[in-house]
């Protein structure tokens, strides 16, 4: 059910954007607003930049209990204007991705710790006008691949190896991203988001492992001049 809700949000979203594009307004970040000629004009401004900050990564796992691990999240993005107030925004990120188990009966306290590269697709809505600084609000799916991984317990590390029935670790995970943040008119951003995985990394195992995270990342968007129409 959480499933269906968040990806009918995210039709919403798209399907509002699409809509929005009746009357096209030519813009990018950091620049004034477009006057009455560059609206005739179908081209639009297209900011990218980097984007990093701290991810603190859980996992929720059948018959453990698990806290945040905090680790790096490193990557960029690319700003599509489709309105003057909706955008698309894919990025490409690092992130540092795990949990810490906590200790149990029979089991001491260990972290577990996956390097992920996270593709996210967010519809993104900016209040005020380009130009300006404006709060936004984003939500998207992201695909993800975990590229390796280890175990520690103490002084003793452990390699995880990704794809391999042994250890029952998937590489590929999937979910969906929420995200809130403030962009300034020069440029630079400050953006929260959660993620929640669905896909159980641990299918074969009897057993259930899904991942979360918190993150908080700063960021720069860099743009050029809006064309005008000619």
């Amino acid at each position: 059910m959480k499933k269906a809700i968040i990806a009918l949000s995210v039709l919403v979203v798209i399907a509002t954007g699409a809509r929005a594009q009746s009357n096209p307004i030519i813009y990018t970040i950091g620049s004034a607003p477009a006057d009455h000629k560059e609206e005739a004009d179908p081209k639009r401004g297209i900011a990218f930049g980097p984007e990093i900050g701290l991810n603190m990564a859980n996992m929720a796992m059948t018959s453990l209990t698990t806290s945040f691990k905090f680790g790096l999240a490193a990557g960029a993005v690319v700003d599509f204007g489709l309105s003057k107030n909706f955008y698309l925004q894919p990025g490409l990120f690092y992130l540092m991705n795990g949990c810490t188990v906590s200790k149990g009966t029979y089991n001491p306290s260990y972290s577990i710790n996956l390097n992920t590269i996270q593709l996210p697709i967010n519809v993104l809505y900016k209040l005020s006008k380009p130009g300006k600084s404006r709060i936004f609000f984003g939500l998207g799916p992201y695909v993800a691949y975990n590229i390796s991984g280890t175990t520690k317990s103490g002084s003793t590390t452990s390699t995880i190896t990704i794809g391999d029935k042994t250890n029952d670790t998937k590489p590929l995970d999937f979910g969906a991203d929420v995200n809130v943040g403030y962009q300034f008119a020069m440029g630079l951003l400050i953006r929260a988001r959660y993620q929640m995985g669905f896909a159980n990394l641990n299918p074969n195992s009897g057993s259930t492992a899904t991942t979360s995270a918190i993150g908080v990342t700063v960021g720069y968007l860099f743009g050029g001049k809006p064309k005008k129409a000619s």
